[in-house]
């Protein structure tokens, strides 16, 4: 993953961060956010798009003081049962 990101310079790409599906729960003390995050690479030029990674995100947030802080964060990435890879192409 981390060849994904830094390769965005290296090949003078423009990436695009999506947030799609994005789910609150909250009261006054702490929240969740559940949502998909998409990782889309552009070429600079053309517009054209490269390559993308969707990942599915979950922040826990607690409230301290009037900010909110980021308590635990998980991600995860759809896996092929047949093969146990992760799906990095999807949509």
């Amino acid at each position: 993953m981390t060849e994904w990101f830094s390769g965005l310079k290296e090949e003078a790409e423009v990436l695009k961060v999506l947030f799609n599906e994005v789910k609150i729960e909250e009261s006054n003390t702490v929240a969740f956010i559940h949502c998909e995050v998409v990782f889309a690479a552009y070429t600079k030029e053309s517009g054209e798009k490269l390559r993308q990674i969707a990942n599915r995100f979950t922040f826990g947030l607690k409230k301290i003081g009037e900010s909110w802080v980021i308590a635990h964060q998980h991600s995860s990435l759809p896996i092929d049962m047949n093969t146990g890879k992760g799906m990095f192409h999807l949509r």
